[in-house]
């Protein structure tokens, strides 16, 4: 899949089940903290952060990939925007845009 059809709601759903994934992985470390001595927790908590930092760095990820492909398609937007407000004054030169429309136009 190329970037530019990547799919923000599957990775939207994605993100939720990391969220999801997260917050039950909260609760069996706090019933497996409860149940079990702090000495025999050292490599089970160690486990514990290694994957949080993963479930962090996925979700961070995931976060980027969305805002960039939201942040291209308001830019794809707005050139497709100026094309045609471009187009249409070559064709009608008679209409004169505002002078902010000027700056735009020249890109």
């Amino acid at each position: 899949m190329s970037k530019s059809q990547i799919d923000t709601d599957a990775l939207k759903e994605l993100l939720e089940e990391l969220i999801l994934q997260e917050e039950c992985l909260d609760e069996i470390d706090a019933a497996v903290e409860e149940e079990t001595k702090t000495d025999d927790l050292k490599e089970e908590v160690a486990r514990a952060l290694e994957y949080k930092e993963h479930l962090t760095l996925r979700k961070t990820r995931i976060r980027r990939v969305c805002k960039k492909t939201q942040r291209d398609a308001i830019y794809l937007s707005i050139y497709l925007s100026i094309n045609l407000i471009s187009t249409y004054l070559s064709i009608h030169p008679s209409i004169h845009p505002p002078t902010y429309l000027h700056t735009c136009l020249s890109v």
